[in-house]
């Protein structure tokens, strides 16, 4: 919310029209937004007497923020047999920590990235106020670039002491990220540290802190069924998400809706399209993917799409269309053992019966029962073997039937391809 006036309030509940809602406030807010909410809807403020997933034994639970009161509600319900460190990056970075035996233990609080830029300017005589700029050197050069490092990288830096300090102390620990500027702090912190980190700003796995009790009508028997996690958890509009992979961004998620569920396995869906950008190393955009569909298994960080999906590389225009994709974060690949069409940029379709897989830069592409030829230059043959089959596996899962496999990578290994032309 731009401001905590009622009109504003006002104004949401005339477009969603939620039934319930819940409130989480660290601010002096209007006390007619409550009345608003009470009136129109089945309100809940956030605060220590709501029954949680969670015990609270610390001093005075009273003083927790409601903010990392929900933060911790999600880590719970999302990872609920891990030890869970929750970095939240606001106007203040917030340290987390609930264990296996779902106890908040407490955690730590920092100065967030905008206080630490004001305070040097309030504190000081000449350093001057700055906003954030993520292009930034390791030694600065002058006043601004000297605050940015020390600011930014800092930042950075003090996240991966607070993990490697926990990790060092709990097995079994897993870390969640969230806050406006996680996309930037992905490349800055180490790789030590992204690799504890359970799928964070990707696909906005925090955003259950946003709606995390609406479903719960705050008494025994709602938060029991919260714990055994049977309802859907929240639902998400104008989602934008991103994926890291060794501590570079790797992939960014658009969808106009999303919704969480936590069942036996938990899942977040894309009812109503989605499209996603890869990009290397350097930022760049390699390739991009639309569905109409899509599901992702949190547990397994693979992502199912269905209808209509497109998929291009944006250097050669290779597209691929297919009804069902299957998109591994694990191994970086691409897989279906539907049939697939790739459409190249010289108008010919290369046609695969029983599906293909590929890298999720569509670099190159292996397809399965091709009906298409691939001339092998003389010097590659009898060097070059094929693939050997995949294994036999449970189609539901995604994987591949074993079958002999056509090889049309057009870029390292045919030199001339004879395919049918489109309408032939």
């Amino acid at each position: 919310m731009p401001d905590d006036e009622p009109a504003t309030m006002e104004a949401l509940l005339d477009e969603f029209h939620p039934q319930r809602s819940i409130l989480s406030s660290v601010i002096v807010h209007n006390p007619a937004i409550e009345a608003l909410l009470a009136a129109r809807t089945d309100f809940h403020k956030l605060s220590h007497l709501t029954k949680l997933p969670f015990t609270t034994p610390v001093g005075k639970p009273e003083t927790i923020g409601a903010d990392r009161l929900a933060l911790c509600a999600a880590a719970v319900l999302l990872f609920p047999q891990k030890n869970n460190l929750v970095v939240a990056l606001g106007t203040c970075i917030t340290y987390n920590f609930i264990n296996t035996f779902h106890e908040f233990l407490g955690g730590g609080i920092s100065p967030g990235m905008d206080m630490r830029f004001k305070s040097l300017n309030t504190f000081t005589a000449f350093l001057p106020v700055i906003k954030e700029d993520w292009n930034f050197p390791l030694a600065g050069y002058d006043t601004r670039t000297n605050i940015l490092s020390g600011v930014l990288l800092g930042m950075a830096k003090e996240i991966d002491g607070f993990v490697e300090a926990y990790a060092e102390r709990y097995s079994n620990f897993n870390v969640l990220l969230t806050g406006g500027n996680c996309a930037h702090f992905d490349s800055m912190l180490s790789a030590n540290t992204t690799g504890k980190i359970n799928h964070y700003y990707a696909w906005a796995v925090l955003l259950a802190v946003m709606t995390v009790f609406a479903a719960c009508e705050n008494d025994d028997k709602a938060v029991e069924q919260f714990n055994k996690k049977t309802t859907a958890l929240e639902e998400g509009h104008q989602i934008e998400g991103y994926m890291s992979q060794g501590g570079k961004t790797k992939a960014k998620l658009t969808s106009p809706l999303m919704y969480t569920y936590s069942a036996d396995t938990s899942y977040v869906e894309f009812p109503k399209t989605l499209h996603v950008d890869f990009f290397n190393d350097t930022l760049i955009k390699e390739s991009q993917v639309d569905a109409r569909y899509g599901k992702y298994f949190q547990s397994q960080n693979k992502i199912f799409l269905r209808d209509s999906v497109v998929a291009m590389n944006i250097i050669t225009h290779d597209t691929l269309k297919t009804d069902e994709l299957w998109w591994d974060q694990n191994t970086q690949k691409f897989y279906t053992n539907k049939p697939v069409d790739i459409h190249k940029k010289d108008g010919t379709i290369i046609h695969g019966q029983d599906g293909m897989e590929a890298p999720q830069n569509f670099s190159s592409y292996v397809i399965y029962n091709s009906t298409g030829r691939g001339i092998v230059p003389k010097e590659a043959q009898d060097t070059t073997p094929l693939p050997p089959p995949s294994p036999a596996a449970d189609t539901a899962h995604g994987q591949l039937k074993g079958i002999k496999p056509f090889n049309a990578d057009s870029t390292h290994r045919l030199q001339k391809m004879t395919l049918k032309k489109a309408g032939t």
